[in-house]
């Protein structure tokens, strides 16, 4: 019988903390579900730590080798999923025992709505609550599509661990999404979602513990952190030309803005080629999703003067903008929505 619910766990090296994040799965007070667990090529092989689970027929185990990063595993998970709910989850969070439940009435009340995502309580390596900050933005309950889209070509605002995703949607916008993308992997997912055209909701009840660990995907070291920073300016601008080919909102947001991301792009490309860690891949990539088809590789020095003043006339208005936002914007500050400002 398929299942309402797919939980999909995929695990890299964090065997110690998922017995913990399974047993949250567990002892969730809606029962329909299935959990799909995946040791993306652990160094340290985990299926030890899931053996107990398995006995329970709602949680099923693959393993694979090599690593193949975050994004490629859980599009494998995606694949195997049969619920009409998914839920991707990071294998070293926790649930609140009532989470499936008031997530799966939320969707149900809203039938309109693909996604669904809500606050985090912060927890520690140990598991001990850390000091509740609080949902970053006020956000209404409802967002509707297009809203939606735009601000995340400004900024990454679905919490990943408490999100909900509808599969139908889900399933239409996969073939859009593409791997490689190590720290920026769900926020094209968001962006292929609300493309889709429908609306988003909000569930401010932290019914999620995130664990913060020092090696944590969000506190990546100095090499890390660059491929970060390329990523936030890169990724904006590759949702928008990806979802255009199937989204109306997409290809308007492309055409009024595009020129602006390629040109902030090209900022971060100058600081990344200062510190002698600009990729040429990024540079292809960026220029591949403003111009279109590219043939020749692209010099980034000529880029940089063919933008010129457009490209000045740019940077100084981000600066501005910046000034007035209470959040650092990874995307299009540009947008100026007032969700983001002070």
């Amino acid at each position: 019988m398929t299942p309402a619910v797919s939980v999909l766990v995929p695990s890299y090296n964090l065997g110690r903390f998922l017995p913990d994040t399974l047993q949250s799965i567990r002892e969730q007070t809606f029962e329909d579900f299935e959990c799909l667990i995946g040791d993306d090529g652990s160094s340290e092989p985990i299926r030890h730590c899931v053996a107990d689970f398995l006995k329970d027929r709602r949680f099923s185990f693959v393993a694979w080798k090599p690593n193949l990063g975050a994004d490629t595993a859980i599009r494998f998970l995606y694949s195997r999923a049969g619920g009409e709910l998914w839920c991707p989850f990071s294998s070293d969070d926790v649930y609140e025992k009532d989470f499936l439940q008031e997530r799966v009435n939320a969707m149900r009340c809203h039938p309109m709505a693909s996604l669904l995502f809500g606050h985090s309580r912060l927890i520690d390596e140990q598991g001990r609550e850390l000091p509740d900050p609080g949902p970053c933005f006020d956000l209404p309950a409802r967002l509707p599509s297009a809203r939606a889209l735009a601000l995340l070509v400004q900024h990454n605002i679905v919490t990943g661990p408490g999100v909900m995703l509808r599969a139908a949607v889900a399933r239409c916008v996969l073939p859009f999404y593409t791997a490689g993308w190590r720290y920026t992997q769900d926020w094209l997912m968001w962006m292929l979602m609300a493309a889709a055209g429908f609306d988003f909701g909000w569930d401010p009840r932290p019914l999620v513990k995130y664990r913060m660990r020092s090696e944590s995907l969000g506190r990546p070291d100095k090499e890390g952190a660059r491929v970060m920073g390329a990523e936030n300016r890169l990724l904006p601008l590759w949702g928008l030309r990806v979802a255009s080919a199937y989204s109306v909102e997409a290809s308007v947001l492309l055409g009024k803005w595009g020129k602006a991301l390629y040109q902030l792009f090209l900022r971060r490309a100058v600081q990344l080629k200062c510190h002698g860690a600009l990729r040429v891949e990024w540079l292809d990539l960026a220029a591949r999703c403003y111009y279109g088809t590219v043939s020749k590789r692209r010099s980034l020095w000529r880029e940089v003067l063919r933008q010129q003043p457009g490209a000045l006339r740019t940077w100084r208005m981000e600066r501005v903008v910046r000034a007035r936002q209470k959040i650092c914007v990874c995307g299009n500050a540009l947008l100026d929505d007032a969700l983001f400002r002070k």
